[in-house]
């Protein structure tokens, strides 16, 4: 039986993606409101 898994965060909420960042402006700064990628990091370099 294959299993449908959901991409999710820490606390349960569901992310469509985890290749993409939320950006703005023509220098492309990345938006602190893309809390899934703050997440992602912080675990990373939590090791």
């Amino acid at each position: 039986m294959i299993e449908n898994k959901k991409l999710t965060t820490s606390s349960g909420e569901s992310v469509g993606g985890n290749q993409n960042s939320l950006t703005a402006g023509p220098r492309e700064t990345l938006l602190h409101q893309n809390y899934f990628l703050i997440e992602k990091l912080a675990h990373y370099l939590k090791g």
